[in-house]
């Protein structure tokens, strides 16, 4: 459940308005593209059609292709060009070539510097170097920088997060873990295990918050993509 107290969602234009703008076979949250044309589009909460840096970008959001809709030309002229998609918030980490510091993404495109190799391997497990996605420099200035992470016992917000058994998930909020119900949740919200990050013992007591029970807005629709 949103509210309108929720700086994320306040970001956005009302869900019923734009929805009222849109061609009739497009809705918000759903991912399009020409038939003579491989570029792919999602269409977010402000209305319009957001392009895809890389396939990076793509895959830390969906897992593939099978839901995205063809359209007429017509149709995706209707749908003004937004921004482009940023890498999803506790997915793969980021970097740019020119600059060996490695970076966490969180919502709203926040840059989290992950200052050591033990942080990252706490965080990221042993295979932490092999989460790093290089960004263009174009769209590197779309992400801005917050403070580092500088201990191994907090997770990136929005990171989704396993128990050690592996059959329930968490989504790290701003130092406290929201439960998942079940994996329907985590599918409708278009969480990844494959970003899972391993629980420590420390993070039960942060469970705070309502359990996820479903698709909820801020987690998905009005998270990141295209801000």
């Amino acid at each position: 459940t949103t509210t309108t107290s929720d700086p994320v969602v306040a970001f956005y234009p009302k869900k019923d308005a734009v929805l009222a703008k849109l061609p009739k076979s497009v809705s918000v949250g759903g991912l399009v593209k020409l038939s003579s044309l491989t570029a792919v589009y999602f269409v977010g909460g402000d209305g319009t059609r957001h392009p895809f840096a890389n396939e990076a970008s793509y895959f830390s959001w969906f897992e593939d292709f099978s839901s995205v809709k063809t359209v007429s030309q017509e149709t995706m002229s209707a749908l003004p060009m937004g921004k482009t998609v940023r890498i999803r918030p506790g997915t793969w980490m980021i970097k740019i070539q020119s600059d060996p510091k490695v970076y966490a993404v969180e919502p709203g495109g926040k840059l989290r510097w992950v200052k050591t190799e033990a942080v990252a391997k706490s965080l990221f497990g042993d295979t932490w170097n092999k989460q790093i996605v290089d960004v263009e420099p174009t769209y590197f200035t779309s992400y801005s920088f917050t403070s580092p992470i500088e201990g191994e016992d907090v997770h990136p917000v929005a990171s989704l997060v396993k128990d050690a058994g592996g059959s329930m998930y968490y989504i790290a909020e701003d130092g406290t873990m929201r439960k998942l119900s079940d994996g329907n949740s985590r599918k409708a919200n278009g969480f990844q295990t494959k970003f899972a990050r391993t629980m420590r013992a420390g993070d039960l007591i942060k469970t705070a918050g309502g359990v996820i029970a479903g698709l909820e807005d801020a987690l998905y629709i009005y998270q990141d993509i295209g801000r």
